[in-house]
């Protein structure tokens, strides 16, 4: 190994590859993109040398881009033309694109060629009456990667695309496709409602043993997903609305106590999401927080004393047990099916905790979110 040699091809330097000779740390002209699949030109000095695709084997930019000299059909008549070819994907299989007109006619043609050691070097068809086109060439060129053949029915003739399924393949582990998705859902949230651990307000005495109804509410809302790079992770937030009405009733001498809370609430979750890398069916995690503003927010205590079956001294007073702002912890599980390119079915199952954050408003909730959705 040569000390302090550049990777060559790495997006390091500028270099040529001639006549089994490589040449770098030189200034190539980078032109437009349709000059560089015609010539490669070196600066020396204040002149420009121009090398063709006869003289030169390979070349490449400080960039990263690389360009191969190939002789490609270029025509349904046969005719060859040799020419420099951008190489997307190195490895076992390789990919390569062309934009040009070898022909001279005025007739810019966008081609695609996949080179590998089961397939040799052919131009990749979109269509084709022999079969499918591009898919089919894929399978042939899947090298015995089950995760490569099952993208490939999400994959599509273009440069992006088609990069990533070539760098599937030649790795055979998933590359995560990073897509902002929107997600509707509605379903059941079960509620319940428990006194805090610790709280010394005066007023827990009276409920320390009440025992809340459960409540069960409809639940819907939407939520955006944003991919972290090219990773299984993801950040979402959103917005979801619910309302309650529970109560407890509890008895002390000849007193009896009726206490009531209704709320309407908008939950504002914040959760990082992994999701498995199968294109159809995915199951994924949740871990994350919630604000949850209970912007109705009434609680009532009636109290009435009860002698030998007879009520007398009804009264009803005005208590806030819950506050208006809570805060808590969110972990759920799920499943995501794919249905069409876009859109996806999803079930979510989430646990939920909300914790009231005020001296006299010490009763928590804690929730099950059952979920479906789609998402697009």
């Amino acid at each position: 190994m040569l000390l302090g040699l550049p990777n060559i091809g790495m997006g390091q330097v500028d270099y040529f590859k001639r006549n089994g000779e490589l040449n770098y740390n030189i200034t190539l002209v980078k032109g437009d993109n349709l000059h560089n699949f015609q010539y490669c030109e070196r600066v020396v000095n204040d002149s420009i040398i121009r090398m063709s695709p006869d003289s030169v084997v390979e070349y490449g930019f400080d960039d990263g881009r690389v360009f191969v000299s190939r002789d490609i059909v270029v025509n349904d008549s046969g005719i060859i033309a040799k020419v420099f070819l951008q190489r997307l994907v190195d490895g076992e299989t390789r990919l390569y694109y062309y934009k040009g007109d070898p022909l001279k006619q005025g007739k810019i043609r966008k081609l695609f060629f996949i080179e590998g050691e089961n397939i040799g070097f052919q131009k990749l068809d979109k269509t084709s009456k022999v079969n499918k086109g591009f898919r089919d060439q894929l399978k042939s060129a899947a090298s015995n990667c089950d995760i490569s053949e099952q993208w490939i029915r999400k994959t599509n003739f273009t440069k992006g695309s088609l990069s990533k399924w070539f760098n599937i393949n030649n790795l055979c582990q998933p590359v995560y496709f990073p897509k902002v998705k929107i997600n509707v859902f509605s379903g059941l949230k079960i509620s319940s409602f428990k006194i805090q651990n610790g709280s010394n307000s005066n007023s827990t005495s009276l409920i320390i043993n009440a025992d809340f109804n459960t409540n069960f509410a409809f639940y819907y809302g939407a939520l955006i997903d944003i991919p972290i790079f090219t990773t299984p992770f993801s950040l979402g937030t959103g917005i979801g609305f619910y309302q309650t009405a529970v109560s407890a009733s509890l008895k002390a001498g000849n007193i009896e106590y009726e206490f009531i809370i209704n709320q309407s609430t908008f939950q504002v979750p914040v959760i990082l999401r992994y999701m498995n890398s199968n294109p159809k069916t995915r199951p994924f995690f949740n871990i994350g927080f919630s604000y949850s503003n209970n912007f109705r927010n009434e609680s009532l205590m009636q109290t009435s004393i009860v002698n030998n079956t007879i009520v007398s001294d009804f009264e009803t007073i005005p208590i806030q047990l819950v506050s208006d702002v809570q805060w808590g912890l969110i972990f759920g599980v799920g499943v995501q099916h794919q249905i069409t390119k876009r859109n996806a079915l999803f079930m979510e199952a989430r646990y939920t905790t909300e914790k009231s954050d005020g001296v006299d408003q010490f009763i928590n909730k804690t929730g099950l979110e059952i979920t479906v959705g789609v998402n697009f």
